[in-house]
């Protein structure tokens, strides 16, 4: 339970909850998306997810090589802000092409997050002997967050009507949310760094 107490802990499980609350519903929104709200076919609404997933191989290597410079901690709250930056992006997006670029960036700069986030865990913990124990009531947080976000963005949806904004907006400010989080959890673990 010391766990609990420990602010930049509780502040991190608050971001992942809010963070994987947002991270999936993209993936699985994709296709419908592109078919109903932007008339593809089916066979382009289902290439947008394999090119998003493509994308993500770059983005995994971007991740390595920019912690090596900037640090993890830090990182991850980067690829936070332009991930929602590009999920508030998406509410503007009424076309195949824009949303095709879209698609690319978002697999580039949304994937680094479930690389880096095991990588903060020990950061947050004062002692390495309970980092596992930590970590998985870590993924324990971001798990809730799973499990809220694909049925509630799904509940949102109209595909009658191609109505998809609810879901953006929902999806956007839980990772703006998160990203509030993790820059709390950013600047306390470069404070413990300068003592």
């Amino acid at each position: 339970m010391r766990a609990l107490k420990e602010p930049v802990f509780v502040s991190f499980c608050l971001s992942l909850f809010f963070m994987l609350t947002a991270y999936w519903v993209p993936f699985f929104i994709i296709p419908t998306f592109a078919q109903f709200k932007l008339g593809t076919s089916s066979e382009l609404a289902f290439y947008l997810l394999v090119i998003t997933n493509s994308a993500s191989v770059f983005g995994r290597i971007l991740a390595v090589l920019t912690i090596q410079k900037f640090g993890v901690p830090e990182m991850l709250l980067a690829f936070t802000v332009i991930s929602t930056i590009l999920l508030f992006g998406w509410l503007g997006i009424t076309s195949v092409a824009p949303f095709i670029v879209w698609v690319v960036l978002l697999g580039i700069f949304i994937t680094p997050l479930a690389v880096l986030v095991p990588a903060v865990i020990p950061l947050v913990c004062p002692d390495k002997n309970v980092v596992g124990t930590w970590m998985g009531m870590a993924w324990a947080a971001a798990a809730l967050g799973v499990l809220v976000g694909n049925p509630v963005a799904g509940a949102l949806n109209n595909l009658a009507t191609g109505t998809f904004w609810k879901t953006q907006v929902l999806i956007a400010v839980s990772m703006m949310v998160a990203a509030v989080f993790m820059l709390y959890v950013q600047q306390q673990i470069a404070k413990q760094k300068l003592r």
